[in-house]
């Protein structure tokens, strides 16, 4: 949100989202069961050991159903590292 359009809306931020989320981790380690729930896209450099994302410009939130994330754009993304959380 801009300076000059705060009050005017809201919004949320990616990390703010996934910071706390009780299930997070790398999309390769997703449990074989998981069929949905929310994905997030960073460069792997903006998640901590702890598993908290930054803040910065370059992140993105999407819904995965199996195997797929949506918006499909978050698929084309491959130096990205997706984590993911519990659909609840």
């Amino acid at each position: 949100m801009k300076y000059d359009t705060r009050g005017q809306g809201g919004s949320i931020r990616v990390n703010e989202v996934c910071n706390v989320c009780s299930e997070r981790g790398l999309w390769s380690s997703k449990p074989h069961g998981k069929k949905m729930g929310l994905a997030y896209v960073t460069l792997p450099g903006k998640v901590s050991r702890s598993g908290e994302m930054a803040s910065h410009r370059k992140k993105h939130i999407g819904v995965f159903i199996g195997d797929t994330i949506l918006p499909e754009q978050a698929n084309q993304l491959p130096r990205f590292v997706v984590r993911l959380s519990a659909a609840r």
